[in-house]
């Protein structure tokens, strides 16, 4: 049921995911926040990749506010689809790095 509920609002989904490890760290933190996420709870990683896709797929207007406000994301004159982009693959790979490490 939390994961229904997870999915079903990818911007909410992303608020959580920009406040609970990007707000206030390092991207290098907020990897290692991520992958201590992905061992001890899979199913909200793997919800929140999902909603990071979906917003991929749609970016609301607000993006930009979204990073800034929810993430204190500098996004340094980049684009902040490409920095979307860029940070999915980057949670995908740390979550395929510990699906390996458990293997």
């Amino acid at each position: 049921a939390k994961s229904a509920r997870n999915r079903a609002d990818p911007v909410a989904m992303l608020r959580a995911f920009l406040q609970r490890f990007w707000q206030d760290n390092t991207p290098e933190e907020a990897l290692a926040l991520w992958r201590r996420q992905v061992a001890s709870g899979r199913w909200w990683a793997e919800d929140a990749l999902y909603g990071l896709r979906e917003i991929l797929k749609a970016p609301p207007d607000d993006l930009t506010d979204l990073l800034r406000d929810d993430g204190w994301v500098l996004l340094d004159g980049h684009e902040p689809v490409d920095w979307l982009r860029s940070t999915i693959d980057r949670l995908q790979a740390v979550m395929d790095s510990v699906g390996q490490d458990q293997a």
